[in-house]
């Protein structure tokens, strides 16, 4: 017979090796070298990402599976062992399964910017990022922190949101961020930021617009003197609150 002789650990981590055994035994319950045990996960059918599935046992009967990796997170694994009555020394197929577990997210590996709203924005305005966290095997990272977590402009407006460490909090390994700055500088191509010390970084264009108009400068002065009856060349510029320029103003 084969028995279980240890349970994975629930949680187990996605991607990292789960150390489980199995026991194999005569009819008076004494260990049995040398037979073959096989391995599945029939909790959710999936196949291992990496390991071995099919180990000898050893003096003490016990095979030693111990690099067998899962990379999804869910609930409700489980594992199979099984001796097949076709071999050298085992009588009879058994089977035996072991405890139903969970895998759990590995650390957070990187973010990826779902939406910013408004994504065309005005100068002055504030913006709402929509954030998703996950590990290297694409799980999201519920409930981690991401350290020393910003929402920056690549350009002149700079830090726009900071937060150490910012929870994720909202499930799913998302979260929504609301700047504390408002966004100043108007560009077609404003590109957002979000970034953590142990996250990749991600980017996403938006559009900002001048705000309304704010005051009204000399760009260029007349000469002096002007000449007459020849056409004076003389400039304004019209700026909103940021300085940006603001077309259409009469």
């Amino acid at each position: 017979s084969v028995a279980v002789e240890t349970e994975p650990d629930d949680p187990e981590t996605a991607g990292e090796a789960i150390d489980t055994d199995a026991l194999v035994t005569d009819e008076f319950d004494n260990p049995v070298e040398g037979v073959d045990v096989t391995v599945d996960e029939v909790g959710n059918g999936v196949e291992f990402n990496a390991g071995t599935e099919e180990v000898d046992t050893g003096p003490n009967g016990v095979a030693d599976f111990d690099d067998l990796v899962l990379e999804d997170a869910d609930a409700g694994y489980q594992l199979e062992f099984e001796i097949d009555g076709g071999d050298d020394g085992v009588d009879e197929t058994d089977t035996v399964t072991t405890i139903s577990f969970d895998v759990e997210a590995a650390d957070v590996d990187s973010l990826t910017i779902d939406e910013i709203e408004p994504d065309s924005a005005t100068a002055g305005e504030t913006l709402n990022v929509d954030i998703e966290a996950t590990d290297a095997f694409g799980n999201p990272a519920e409930g981690q922190d991401l350290d020393a977590f910003t929402i920056s402009h690549t350009g002149d407006d700079g830090e726009l949101f900071s937060e150490d460490p910012l929870t994720l909090d909202q499930g799913d390994g998302t979260i929504t961020v609301t700047t504390d700055d408002a966004v100043e500088t108007a560009e077609d191509d404003y590109t957002v930021e979000a970034d953590a010390d142990n996250a990749d970084s991600d980017t996403q264009d938006i559009t900002v617009e001048a705000a309304n108009a704010d005051s009204v400068a000399v760009e260029t002065e007349p000469d002096d003197p002007e000449t007459a009856g020849e056409a004076i060349n003389t400039d304004a510029l019209v700026t909103d609150e940021f300085d940006n320029p603001v077309e259409g103003v009469d």
